[in-house]
């Protein structure tokens, strides 16, 4: 019934936002119009004929909002004309879907590092986790994310933040962490041949090995492992 009533919405007024092309709103460059566009896309229980609302569901918005507006909402946000920094935070923060919110994160022109940091360590999505924790610029705060975090995604995403150069930290996770997915993403960022050779040698993990192959800059070492003897 809500489906239904929502899509009768479009008869009922034609200009609605319901029928703005989400594509087309990622080639406007008129930042008040991305702005408007943002403010009247947020989901809200829609009126019909008579006056009624439509059940307002909060839960899984998604089944009353066949015309997919999250997709004018991201593409709106992730708008690199959109320099609204407040509108984008407000974003980050309050919108209900995560797709919408890492648009906002993934956009070049918010800078909040205290926004960055908030959401990578108490957001209970870890889709905007990971999304904030490539922004973070401080080292301290990814390595107390590394080491805290529960999830491999945020965690990897973490490691691959280009603020994250410690060396002897990284080869740790390296050598010493339980998760393989966090040990393949440690080990792109070592340079070292021997290090990367005795991680080949000790690591059981065939994905892990398969990383090492990629960054060994040794001929002959790989030659040996294409040849069998390892």
């Amino acid at each position: 019934v809500c489906f239904y009533a929502y899509r009768r919405l479009e008869f009922f007024n034609p200009e609605s936002e319901l029928l703005l092309n989400p594509y087309e709103v990622a080639k406007i460059t008129d930042e008040e119009r991305l702005i408007d566009i943002i403010k009247s896309s947020i989901y809200k229980s829609p009126r019909i004929a008579g006056g009624g609302k439509v059940y307002h569901c909060t839960v899984y918005p998604y089944l009353v909002c066949p015309d997919k507006r999250w997709k004018v909402r991201y593409y709106a946000v992730s708008n690199p004309e959109l320099k609204n920094e407040d509108i984008l935070r407000s974003v980050a923060l309050n919108d209900y879907d995560l797709r919408v919110r890492c648009g906002a994160l993934d956009n070049p022109n918010l800078n909040d590092q205290e926004l960055f940091c908030r959401l990578a360590l108490n957001d209970c999505n870890y889709s905007v986790r990971c999304d904030a924790a490539k922004q973070i610029q401080d080292e301290s705060i990814l390595k107390y994310i590394i080491d805290n975090d529960l999830k491999s995604c945020v965690r990897v995403h973490a490691i691959s933040n280009p603020n994250m150069t410690d060396e002897s930290f990284l080869r740790k996770l390296a050598f010493e962490d339980y998760d393989y997915n966090v040990r393949r993403e440690a080990v792109l960022k070592i340079k070292d041949d021997d290090v990367l050779k005795e991680i080949f040698a000790n690591d059981c993990h065939g994905e892990v090995k398969k990383t090492v192959c990629r960054c060994i800059s040794d001929e002959s070492f790989l030659n040996h492992i294409v040849n069998g003897r390892y």
